[in-house]
């Protein structure tokens, strides 16, 4: 059995993992600490809830406690970028405890909330900036950060970052960094088209794919429903009632589909709650904190919004809408049957 110990990271953060009740590491861990550890580029790719934030962030934690320059205004050592705002602070959040017993400077730098104190913790330089990309580069076209001493950057959900939608911006970013870096890109699918995008960020990249087909982990338990369009309200209430289900996420294609979702749900005596880009940062924070204490029980979302979230004990994923992908269901119903534990897709 191989421990943490084994993996050559400080004792410090061998500490902060063993106080976090990590027992042992996970595949995807044991297989990209090591190139990490050696500065190489990584492309990373495992499915959903196999603990692939750690697998880069302890890594990068022990660089940074091996990188003896000093800190540089408004800069930092180590750069995360992710696509939501929710992903970012759950990272964040992950960070600061696996820095626990270190003095590591990390700042969360993302949209929807007032700028000033975001620059103003990084005035005097950090460690890590972890990051939506359209955020840092307001911050960066206003020279409020610089990226010129940055070494490491890691794109957690690679995949949709290289997207269309985001492709542009992430280039924007490279152009701010230092030609010689190290660049992790970390995703539960990679496609075709993707991967050769990826190309243009790295440089010999050794690459770990632990899930080479789009298929969802084995304990998931996976149900179809077949009901007419006009049917599935009822239908879904019906479910509801049947499976006995407390909580669950339920997908939607549209934002407008989530809100009238929710809406009709909470018609029919049922808590949820929409969750998508159009709400404002503390909405969105408040019905997410609502829904991990089981104050709110069904969360509506869309891809983007419920992308990479963690939260415990989720066991049950409700496709209202199908996606027309199957890397994207996989990513939905990877919100259950996370660390080990079973869950039911619908």
């Amino acid at each position: 059995m191989k421990k943490f110990e084994t993996l050559k990271l400080n004792k410090q953060i061998v500490k902060s993992i063993l106080n976090e009740k990590f027992k042992e590491p996970t595949p995807i861990q044991k297989a990209i600490i090591p190139p990490i550890l050696n500065f190489l580029d990584v492309i990373g790719i495992a499915q959903t809830g196999t603990g692939k934030t750690a697998a880069y962030m302890l890594p990068l934690i022990h660089n940074i406690t091996r990188n003896k320059s000093s800190y540089e205004k408004r800069s930092c050592k180590s750069l995360v970028l992710l696509p939501t705002r929710e992903l970012a602070t759950q990272v964040y959040e992950n960070a600061k405890k696996f820095s626990k017993f270190l003095s590591i400077r990390v700042t969360l730098i993302v949209g929807g909330m007032k700028p000033t104190p975001q620059l103003k913790s990084v005035e005097k330089g950090v460690d890590i900036i972890i990051a939506t990309p359209g955020r840092l580069l307001d911050h960066i076209n206003t020279k409020g950060i610089d990226l010129v001493n940055t070494t490491s950057i890691v794109l957690d959900e690679a995949d949709q970052m290289l997207d269309l939608g985001f492709f542009p911006a992430i280039k924007k970013v490279y152009k701010n960094l230092p030609k010689k870096k190290q660049s992790v890109f970390i995703s539960a699918t990679m496609l075709k088209p993707v991967r050769a995008l990826a190309n243009e960020f790295l440089v010999d990249p050794e690459e770990i794919n632990l899930s080479p087909r789009a298929t969802p982990i084995k304990k998931i338990r996976q149900m179809i429903i077949f009901v007419n369009k006009e049917a599935k309200l009822e239908k879904l209430a019906d479910v509801i009632e049947e499976e006995k289900i407390y909580q669950a996420i339920i997908f939607t294609k549209t934002k407008i589909g989530a809100d009238k979702l929710a809406l009709a749900l909470k018609k029919n005596k049922i808590k949820a709650s929409a969750l998508h880009g159009d709400k404002r940062q503390g909405q969105r924070n408040k019905i997410l904190k609502d829904f991990k204490k089981g104050v709110l029980n069904f969360l509506v979302a869309t891809d983007v919004a419920a992308r990479g979230i963690d939260i415990e004990d989720i066991s049950f994923v409700i496709n209202y809408d199908m996606p027309m992908q199957a890397e994207i269901y996989v990513h939905r119903v990877g919100r259950t049957a996370r660390a080990g534990k079973s869950g039911v897709a619908i």
